[in-house]
Formats: C-alpha cells, structure tokens, sequence
C-alpha cells in the first residue's frame, strides 16, 4: 500500500532552520524561542527528530499503560461525562437547573455551594431531586460530607434504588484539612463500589497562583500521602481516589498536563509495586478554571470554556465540567447553564470529539509539552518527597512558599500585560453597564476589573465619564499604532475616548483639543515627533490637566507619565484614576 506523502521528499532539519535564517534576515531559530512561566522552552516548531520520546510511549496503544495516551478504564470506549454544574445555595433555582439538564440529556451533575457554607442544609433539599439511575453525582462538599452522602443516602432508599447503582465522587475540603478522615469516608461509601469518595482538588492551586507544574506535583505528592497514610487497602483507597485539576486557556499545555499526570501517577504506583493497570490508572474531572475568568466582558468567558473543554476532552479526562460564562456574576442563571452544557452537546454530538481515540496522540509538540511538564513535576515532586510529603511541606509553608513565588510571577505578567486577558487588560469592549458589575472577586484579572468598577462607581457619582484626548500627529505609522495601543491601554481604566481630528497639522489640533476640554490628553506620535515645546503649548492648552506620552520614558520630556508596551498598566491607570478623580472632587 502506498503512504501518504512518500512522493514527496523528506526535507532535513537544517534546510528548515537555513531558510528560516533567510526569511528573519540574520535573526535565529532560538530568537523565536519563548521561555515559559512553567520553565518550558516553546519553540516555533516541532520535528520528529526533536521529540525526545521514549519509543515505549509512543509505541504504546491508547488506553493502556502508562496511559499516555489516554485512560480506556471507567469510561465508555473514548466517550466523556459531560457535567451539569449547579450551585446549592438557593435549592429552588438548583431544582429548576436540575430539571433543565435532565430534559436535555446530561447524565452527570457536579453540586456545589457557590457562597462557600458547603454544609449540609444546602445539598440535602437538591439531593432529593437527584435520580440516580440517570445521574452521576459530583459532590464539592466544604463541611459536613458524612451527612451529605448519609442523606444522599436515605434519599436512594426512600426512592427503592440501589445503593451499589450510586455513581460518581465527593471532594471535601473537610477531608483535605483532617476533620473528617479518609477512613470515615471509605465506611461511608462502602455501598457503593463505583462511587469515588477521596477527591483531591488541585483548582485551589490555580485560584491561588500556581503553576500547572506545581498542580501536578502537588496532586502526585498528596496522593502518595493518602495511599500510605490511610488505613485501608490500597485497592480500596485507588478505586476511591479521585483528582480535578482546572482547565485554562492555555490549550496545548492544559491538555499535555493530563497526559503528564497520567504518566507520573502510573510510574508512582509502578514504583510501590502495583500492577493492576486499572488501579494504576486515575480517574480525572476537568473542571473550568476561575483564575481567568472576567466579569466585565463575561461573553468572552464562553469562549474561554470553550477552549478549556476541548483541552480536557482531547488530554483524556473522564468527566469535564464547564462553568457558566456569568458564574461570576450571576451562579444560578437558567441561560447561561444551558450555553455551558450545549458547549459540550456540540463538541461531542457536532464535532464527534467522542469518536476519535486520542486524536491528539503523536502531534511532535504536544508530545514535546508532556515530557517537558512531566519532567518538571516529577522534579518538584521528588522534592516534595525529600521533604518528608506533601502535609509535612504544608504545615512547613514550603506549599505557601512555592505558590506565592508563582503568583507573583503570573500577576506581573498580568499586570504588565505579558499575559492577556481579552476585553480586560487588553481590546477592551466598549458599552459594558456599569450596573452589571458589582463587585470584584480576586481572580487573575481582577486587578484591572477593580480599576474598571471603581471608574464606573465614578461616572455613577458624577454622571460623566473622563474622556482622553488622543492627540496624534507626525509619522503616520507611529501615531496610528500608538493611538491604537492607547485606546487599548487606557480603555481598561474605563476611559472614554476622543481623537485627533487634524493629526496632518499640530496647532489645528491643538485648538480641537482645547474645545474637547478632556480630563488628559495622551501625544501620539513617533519619538522624533515629541518634543519640550509640544508639551508646553498642550499645557497651555490646558492648564493643570495631565499630559501623557505613548513612547519610552525620557528625562528630556516633562511629561506627566508615559505609556509602553512593557510597562506596569495597572499603575499606569490607577496613577491616572487618581489625577483625574481628585481635580473632579
């Protein structure tokens, strides 16, 4: 049989690299390399020959171990559960959602309590509206989780099912912080073999700044403390564990991190001695991260979970949950629930995602991405060991330690806008009502939300919106680029806009300026066009307002501020904010 592509010649490495020197005019291969936060190095491409894969994976069939390529054990052929999420808190709305979902097919739904209480008297009214012949059940209990499962529980015997029928896990923090043990909860569950009652939650390192690199060193070392520190056997603890771990944006590394996990779960338990490939391998929930999630602009979050979704179909999890694009702002909405769950119906009944057996599988950068994750987790891991385990490191702050490095990190790269969040720190939707925005939470993006609400809280008590002048003149290319990366910059402060009508001559925009009487004004133009007597004659202009420069900052312009590519926005805009609400007052 003929192969595809044989009539076409193989083309060595080298002449890749020789025309891509040709076509970057001196720069190299290495100059389009990007160093990761996780301690990645992404290149521009990726070959076969760079894919430093031991032939044993890439030989291996998919759903066998070590399950690289995907996990065929508790799941139907290359299938997934698609979740419904539902907040408890208000059981009336929950039952409605409930409902909802049911009529439209979806078989799992993930509870949990979106005001944090997590207790009993807010699962137990929805539980009674749980069928559990028809539904898998994810539970997100913070407190009380043996009277939860007790009153799931006496709800199946009321309704004559089965216990042994239940399906599906329970993740508690109070099992995590050691007021309920994991021994209690093993008895709890006994009835029910297929139902995961050890859930190990990895969206906690995210929320807090982590890496995806610590989420699954973290993950591996708090599962090798609960293999060995429960007493009960270990096929009783692995057929009850259970790890989520929280889908970003980040599509080709979100889905190489669940490939990565696989294969270090797999060689941990190979090292205790463990041969049972189906206890070997874990059962995973994908679940949305909220770290990236917006308030402003929520729509874009739709897109988002989007991505998220098919990075957690393609990388292998069992069950994925996709949050509502207003979860943010609005938990319990009907509209925004049926969006999250009919994210899932396209992907898996439009886009046939369920019919194809890793079709991620062999793809040279993604390969690369998971040994590189793998490798850097089982590095953090082994450390994590050395220092006695995961609840040792906790107690010893080194967890702490380690997350608030890499928050640190991944905060200045949002607020240097090295990490972009659409609509937010960057292409900011214009029309948003400030009415639908209350409050702020502490998610990645919530520097710059709080900087927008407390511009909108502004324009509430004074009924104006600052506007900013954009006074562009000079080279055509660097005014247009640079009114445009100030549109953008400032737009995220909540600024309104006013442009240059005549960029061709600088005195007739001056007098336009004038007339617009805005809060600042912002010169774009090229470097060569600012100068110390521009700036006086705007100041003249208008006495005592704020004049900024979009260029480099330079001590031979006395200008107010200056707006650049790598500069901190947030303070850029609050330093602003402040200017111009204290000439208001």
């Amino acid at each position: 049989m003929k192969k595809l592509f044989e009539d076409f010649p193989p083309i060595p490495t080298e002449d890749w690299l020789n025309r891509l020197s040709t076509e970057l005019k001196g720069k190299t291969f290495e100059d389009l390399s990007q160093l990761h936060l996780e301690g990645i190095v992404l290149p521009p491409f990726q070959r076969a020959s760079d894919a430093e894969v031991e032939e044993r994976w890439l030989d291996s069939l998919p759903g066998t171990f070590p399950f690289r390529r995907g996990n065929a054990f508790n799941q139907p052929g290359d299938d997934w559960q698609i979740v419904q999420e539902l907040a408890v808190d208000s059981s009336q709305e929950a039952r409605k959602r409930l409902e909802e979902a049911n009529e439209a097919g979806i078989q799992a739904v993930k509870l949990y309590s979106w005001e944090g209480n997590g207790g009993k008297d807010a699962f137990l009214p929805v539980l009674e509206s749980v069928d559990s012949r028809y539904n898998a059940v994810h539970l997100y209990a913070s407190y009380e989780p043996l009277d939860i499962l007790q009153g799931l529980y006496t709800h199946l015997d009321a309704q004559g099912h089965d216990p042994a029928d239940l399906t599906g896990t329970l993740t508690s923090l109070a099992v995590d912080v050691g007021d309920v043990s994991r021994e209690a909860i093993l008895e709890a569950t006994a009835p029910s073999p297929y139902f995961r009652g050890l859930g190990i939650d990895m969206s906690v390192v995210d929320e807090n700044g982590g890496t995806l690199t610590q989420q699954l060193a973290f993950a591996l070392s708090k599962a090798v403390d609960w293999i060995t520190d429960t007493d009960a056997p270990r096929e009783r603890i692995l057929n009850s564990l259970v790890f989520t771990f929280p889908i970003g944006s980040e599509f080709l590394l979100e889905l190489a991190k669940l490939r990565a996990f696989r294969i270090l779960f797999a060689r941990v338990l190979e090292i205790m001695g463990e041969t049972d490939p189906q206890l070997m391998s874990p059962f995973i929930i994908a679940q949305s991260a909220r770290w990236n999630k917006t308030h402003y602009d929520a729509h874009t979050n739709l897109l988002r979970t989007t991505t998220e979704a098919i990075s957690a179909i393609l990388g292998g999890a069992h069950a994925v949950v996709v949050s509502s694009h207003e979860k943010l702002n609005h938990p319990e909405q009907a509209f925004p629930a049926r969006l999250a769950r009919n994210i899932q119906l396209i992907l898996k009944h439009e886009s046939f995602l369920g019919q194809v057996t890793d079709p991620a599988g062999g793809a040279y950068y993604l390969e690369y991405l998971t040994d590189q994750l793998a490798a850097n987790a089982w590095k953090l891991f082994q450390e994590l060991e050395s220092a006695g385990g995961y609840d040792i490191c906790l107690d010893a702050g080194m967890i702490d330690e380690l997350l608030g490095a890499a928050a640190q990190q991944r905060l200045s790269d949002v607020a240097t806008r090295k990490r972009v969040f659409v609509g937010v720190n960057n292409y900011p939707a214009e029309g948003d009502d400030p009415n639908e925005v209350t409050a702020i939470g502490e998610e990645g993006p919530s520097m710059f939300e709080h900087l927008r609400l407390r511009m909108d809280r502004f324009v509430k008590e004074t009924g104006e919106r600052p506007s900013v002048f954009l006074l562009s003149y000079g080279n055509v290319v660097m005014r247009n680029a640079r009114m445009n990366f100030t549109r953008n910059l400032m737009g995220c402060g909540g600024f309104a806009f006013q442009e240059n009508p005549h960029p061709e001559d600088f005195h007739t925009a001056l007098a336009a300026m004038a007339e617009a009487a805005p809060a600042a004004v912002v010169l774009c133009g090229a470097d060569r066009d600012y100068t110390e007597g521009h700036l006086a004659q705007v100041r003249a202009a208008l006495p005592g307002k704020p004049v900024w420069v979009a260029g480099k900052s330079t001590d031979a312009l006395p200008a107010d501020g200056f707006l650049y590519r790598s500069m901190n926005a947030v303070s850029a805009i609050e330093g602003l904010q402040d200017k111009v609400m204290s000439e208001t007052f």
